[in-house]
C-alpha cells in the first residue's frame, strides 16, 4: 500500500483538577491500496471474455462490475463482447481492508473485411471449384453446405438446384471470423425441340440436319452417344429402324443437351397381282390387265426394273418370259418390285 500526509489536526486537553491546558498536534497518514491489471484483449465479436484474467498484482481481492461498482452488478462468470464495453474492479488490500477501484475498456476488435467473387451460372452437370470464387481479404476462405456451425465443409459442388452456401473468413490478423451466405443459381438444361422424323423407304436416305427445331443454338447429330460416337455430316441411309443423337448447344448460355432420336423405316409396299394366264405361241398379253387393286402404281418391265424397258400396252408371246412388276405405295412412296413367269 501507499502512503500519503493528510491534514494535521491539534488536541487540546484540560485538566479537571487546575484547569490547566495543554495541546498536541496529530497528522493523520491515508493508506491508498497498491494494484495492477493485465492489459485487456481485443476479443472477436461474441467472445467471451473472463475478467478474472486481468488481475495483476496486489496483496488482495479483485471484484469485476459491469458499472461503477456503486450501483453496477457484480460480474462472475466470462461476458460475451459484442461491442465496446466498460467494466469496473474493485480491489480490496488484505492487510489494510482497504480497497480502491479503476475502469476498464474492453474494445471488441474490428470486423474482418473479405470479399467473394460472383459464383457463375454453370451448366448442368458442370462443377464449381469453390475456391475460385474466394476474394480480397488477409486470412482464409472455408465453404459450407450449411452455417458453418452445423454444415459440413465442401471445396466444390455440382449444382441440381437453386442452393444457398456459406463461406466462413478467418481474418490472419485478429483471428477474428465473419461469414457470409452466398446464393447459387441453377442452370436449367437447355430447351429445344426436333422435327418428326418421316418414315422413310429402305435404301433411301435422310439429311439429318433437316429435323433440326428452331431454337437458337447448334445442333450436331452423331450415329451414338455424342461423348462416343461419330458426328453424322452425311446423308444417312435407312435400312431399318435407326436411332442417332442430336446435341445442342444453347447461344445463350453455351450449355448443351441431347437427345436419342429414331430415324423410323417405312413398312414395306404390300401389293398384288393376277396370275398370268398359260399362253399359246404368239398371243398377246397386256400385262397391266394383271394389276392388283392395292392404292399405288403398277408398272411392268421386260427386266429388272432398274435396267430394263417399261411395257406400256400388249405383247406377243412366243416362248415362256419373266417379266418385272414394280410397285409404288400411294401412301409412303416407297417401291418394291417382284419378277412374274410368262408361261407359254
Amino acid at each position: 500500500s501507499a502512503s500519503s500526509t493528510g491534514p494535521d489536526y491539534w488536541l487540546l486537553a484540560t485538566d479537571a483538577v487546575s484547569g490547566c491546558t495543554d495541546s498536541v498536534q496529530l497528522q493523520i497518514n491515508i493508506t491508498t491500496p497498491a494494484f495492477t491489471l493485465n492489459p485487456p484483449p481485443t476479443p472477436c465479436f461474441g467472445e467471451e471474455i473472463d475478467l478474472t484474467q486481468l488481475n495483476g498484482t496486489g496483496n488482495g481481492t479483485f471484484e469485476w462490475y459491469d458499472a461503477i461498482p456503486s450501483s453496477g452488478s457484480l460480474v462472475t462468470t466470462p461476458v460475451a463482447i459484442t461491442a465496446n464495453t466498460d467494466f469496473w474492479t474493485v480491489f480490496t488490500e488484505t492487510i489494510s481492508g482497504c480497497s480502491d477501484s479503476a475502469m476498464v475498456t474492453i474494445t471488441l476488435a474490428p470486423t474482418p473485411l473479405f470479399t467473394v467473387n460472383t459464383p457463375p451460372l454453370p451448366c448442368p452437370g458442370e462443377p464449381i471449384d469453390l475456391t475460385a470464387l474466394n476474394g480480397t481479404g488477409n486470412g482464409t476462405f472455408e465453404w459450407f453446405n450449411g452455417l458453418p456451425s452445423s454444415g459440413n465443409a465442401i471445396n466444390g459442388i455440382t449444382l441440381t438446384s437453386d442452393i444457398n452456401l456459406w463461406v466462413l473468413f478467418t481474418d490472419n490478423t485478429t483471428g477474428c471470423s465473419d461469414s457470409l451466405e452466398v446464393p447459387f443459381t441453377f442452370t436449367p438444361p437447355p430447351f429445344f425441340t426436333t422435327l418428326p422424323p418421316p418414315s422413310t423407304c429402305s435404301g433411301s436416305q435422310i439429311d439429318v440436319n433437316t429435323l433440326n427445331g428452331g431454337e437458337p443454338g447448334t445442333y450436331s447429330w452423331f450415329t451414338t452417344f455424342p461423348s462416343e460416337g461419330n458426328q453424322i455430316t452425311q446423308p444417312v441411309t435407312i435400312t431399318g429402324d435407326t436411332p442417332v443423337w442430336v446435341l445442342f448447344t444453347e447461344t445463350a448460355t453455351g450449355c448443351t443437351d441431347s437427345a436419342q432420336v429414331i430415324l423410323p423405316l417405312a413398312p414395306e409396299p404390300l401389293f398384288s397381282y393376277t396370275v398370268p394366264p398359260q399362253l399359246c405361241i404368239g398371243d398377246l398379253l397386256d400385262v397391266n390387265t394383271l394389276n392388283g387393286f392395292e392404292p399405288g402404281t403398277y408398272q411392268w418391265y421386260d427386266d429388272i426394273p432398274s435396267a430394263g424397258n417399261l411395257i406400256t400396252g400388249s405383247v406377243s408371246y412366243s416362248v415362256s418370259s419373266v417379266v418385272w412388276l414394280l410397285f409404288i405405295d400411294n401412301v409412303t412412296g416407297c417401291t418394291d418390285s417382284t419378277e412374274v413367269l410368262i408361261t407359254v
